[in-house]
């Protein structure tokens, strides 16, 4: 079942203000289980 999409209005108080999404790089997480650094 495909996941229900939220209404924005009321999940962000202004939804016309820029959203940042940092979906980082995994060099830490990569490190920590042992893999290598490319």
């Amino acid at each position: 079942t495909p996941a229900q999409v939220p209404d924005w209005n009321q999940v962000f108080a202004d939804p016309a203000l820029p959203l940042m999404v940092d979906i980082g790089c995994g060099v830490l997480s990569n490190s920590i289980h042992g893999g290598a650094i490319a």
